[in-house]
């Protein structure tokens, strides 16, 4: 076996993982997701390289043989979790997660994965995905077939997801979310025809890297000043909302006078900021709302809310208590931070998306003073 493009794929997904790590592309659901294909790519990298190499440099005893099924089972495992994860991220990516938050819709979509993996629990007593032993090494077993017909399953899904969903991607993201299944499916045949040389994970690798440069672009994601998300990937969201045309719920945090409290408070500033995601992300896991928090200089945040039925009203005195309780440093320096939230339900509310950024920015003017939380039809 020709192992060196297995090799190689090793250092690229260890930049890929570190740089999106080191650049804080942790928050919301699409970089989780990226962060997961990236992982679970570079470990099944992993696996196939440490089956190889016992196979490579090492008469196959026993001991060789229990190494070998454990990199393999793991292997599987982790090949297809890759098409479930990078699924889920194409979903995600085209805003239209709404479409399968009914649990028997993200059930159906696992199916061919949870296949998978009851084809590996029998392997022991059937030997139906493969064999290993002591005599003649690694053997596919009569299944094998089966994998390969489950992991096209997402390729056809996948594919005809992007295809209907297109016009919510610029199209160089686009092109690049459809190389990763049309890349690997070319690395497949090609080891199907010439099985010494293993492309299949540096391929993959490849293709995860094309979305880094094309897809999750950090210069676009994340804002260079504080290390949150930033403004201009809530632009691009929400011009993904307007195309599905899914009602969805918008809190617009704004501290009136952040730019006095940044010039006067400097990095203590940015350490209040975080303070408040922190608390925002710790409150969202214990309600269990799931949401995507952005930020535009000098204070405003935006909250897209997947749960159009919570009311965040509830939420605004707690969270600014807690806020408070963690922010003695910038309080005890005299300073006092001026808050206005907005709940907006876009596009049912504001249809427009340049109105929608417009109000963003000016409701605060028009709030009513006597009151922290307001809604949109209360202003407009």
């Amino acid at each position: 076996m020709i192992l060196y493009f297995d090799i190689c794929a090793v250092p690229v997904y260890l930049i890929i993982i570190v740089t999106t790590l080191f650049r804080g592309m942790t928050k919301g659901r699409s970089n989780r997701l990226y962060l997961a294909v990236a992982s679970l790519s570079f470990a099944a990298d992993l696996c196939e390289l440490v089956e190889q190499f016992a196979f490579y440099g090492y008469t196959l005893n026993m001991g060789f043989v229990v190494w070998v099924k454990m990199s393999e089972y793991l292997y599987f495992i982790t090949r297809n979790a890759v098409n479930v994860a990078y699924l889920f991220f194409v979903i995600s990516m085209t805003k239209t997660w709404y479409k399968i938050k009914p649990f028997w819709k993200k059930l159906l979509l696992l199916l061919p994965y949870l296949v998978v993996i009851s084809m590996l629990a029998m392997n022991e007593a059937t030997g139906c995905v493969f064999t290993v032993n002591d005599e003649d090494g690694y053997v596919r077993g009569s299944l094998i077939l089966l994998v390969y017909a489950m992991a096209a399953c997402y390729l056809l899904v996948g594919t005809t997801y992007l295809v209907l969903h297109r016009y919510t991607l610029d199209r160089g993201a686009w092109y690049s979310l459809m190389a990763m299944y049309f890349i690997n499916v070319g690395s497949v045949m090609f080891q199907l025809v010439y099985p010494h040389y293993l492309i299949e994970s540096f391929a993959t690798s490849l293709t995860v890297l094309f979305v880094v440069l094309f897809v999750q672009r950090p210069e676009l994601q994340v804002d260079m000043s504080s290390g949150l998300p930033a403004y201009r990937a809530f632009c691009n969201e929400m011009g993904k909302i307007k195309v599905t045309g899914h009602d969805t719920q918008i809190v617009i945090v704004n501290i009136r006078n952040a730019a006095e409290m940044r010039s006067y408070l400097k990095e203590a500033y940015y350490a209040y900021l975080h303070v408040i995601d922190g608390e925002i992300r710790v409150f969202a896991r214990r309600e269990k709302v799931p949401y995507e928090l952005y930020f535009e200089e000098p204070g405003t945040f935006y909250i897209i809310l997947d749960d159009e039925k919570y009311n965040p009203v509830q939420a605004v005195p707690e969270l600014r208590d807690r806020v408070r309780k963690n922010s003695n440093e910038i309080f005890e320096l005299g300073a006092t931070p001026n808050t206005r939230v907005v709940t907006v339900t876009f596009p049912k509310e504001i249809d427009s998306l340049d109105e929608l950024l417009r109000f963003g920015h000016n409701f605060s003017r028009f709030a009513d003073y006597s009151r922290v939380f307001s809604r949109a039809t209360d202003i407009t």
